[in-house]
Order: C-alpha cells, then sequence, then structure tokens
C-alpha cells in the first residue's frame, strides 16, 4: 500500500482560489486607508508649513529689503533657517525637502519691498494623483487652509477646510 502525503492539485487550487478572492476584497480597502492617510498628513503638514511661516517671519532671520519686517521663507529655509543648522528648524527636513506622505509641497513666496509686501503660497498636490491622494491642498499668508475634493488644484478660492 502506498502511503499518500501532500495536497491533491484540486486541492491546491481551492486554497488559491480563496486566497485570491481575499486579496481582491482586501487590497482596495487597504489602498483607500493609504490614500487617505496621506491626505490626512498633507493637511497636517500643510498646517505646519502655516505656523512654520508665521514664526519664520517673527524671527525676522530674512528681510530682503531691511524695513525690519521679517519676510516668509522658501522649503529649504524652514528646514535649516541660517544654513549652517545652527538655528533650531521650523519643519523636519523631510517636509524640507518637498515630498512627505505621498505629496509634493510647492511654496512661492513674494519678498518684501517697496511696492510687495510679504506674501507666500503653498500647494500641496498627490506625487500619483488617485493613488497617493486624491485632494489638494493650499495655503497662504492669510492662514486658511484651503482644499479640493476633486483633484483639481486648490487655491485662493478653493473651500476653507
Amino acid at each position: 500500500m502506498q502511503n499518500k502525503n501532500g495536497f491533491t492539485l484540486v486541492e491546491l487550487l481551492v486554497v488559491i482560489s480563496i486566497i485570491v478572492i481575499i486579496a481582491a476584497i482586501a487590497i482596495p480597502n487597504f489602498m483607500r486607508s493609504r490614500m487617505s492617510a496621506n491626505e490626512a498628513s498633507a493637511l497636517a503638514s500643510s498646517r505646519q508649513i502655516a505656523t512654520a511661516q508665521t514664526a519664520f517671519k517673527a524671527s525676522n532671520l530674512f528681510d530682503s529689503n531691511a524695513d525690519g519686517e521679517g519676510d516668509y521663507g522658501t522649503l529649504g529655509q524652514l528646514a535649516d533657517p541660517d544654513g549652517a543648522g545652527q538655528t533650531h528648524p521650523y519643519i523636519d527636513e523631510v517636509l524640507g525637502a518637498g515630498t512627505k506622505g505621498g505629496y509634493v509641497f510647492n511654496i512661492i513666496i513674494t519678498l518684501g519691498d517697496v511696492i510687495n509686501t510679504p506674501s507666500y503660497t503653498c500647494l500641496a498636490t498627490p506625487v500619483n494623483p488617485g493613488q497617493t491622494g486624491q485632494r489638494q491642498y493650499f495655503v497662504d499668508d492669510s492662514g486658511l487652509l484651503r482644499t479640493t475634493l476633486d483633484g483639481t488644484p486648490a487655491g485662493p478660492n478653493s473651500p476653507v477646510i
């Protein structure tokens, strides 16, 4: 009499089918939760940038026209205010590099001069729209956080969060 050890082909196919069905259910839920976590991180990072900009301007570390009113900083300046690592950073170095949590952060600053008052805008966009995030975030020197839910670029006229 021959001793049979192992699984039959039918048993293996049943197990593989069950694994495929479970994966088909779990993977979309995982992707949605990851996208939601990335969006929450981008919102928190946008708030951090707004707070950092206010503190950076108040510190008067950078004053382009020497009028005693500081200017806002770039991501690099917020991460390393004096350029030598001697001054405490306003944001972490990952955010200072411009990409964090599946989002890209871009800051545009307007230096203060005779005509312009200092200002900034910051836009957070997903690295891969629909995969790393759907929403886009916008904050400027008003401190109001704005977003779009449909993937269109956020701006000063987008809904306030």
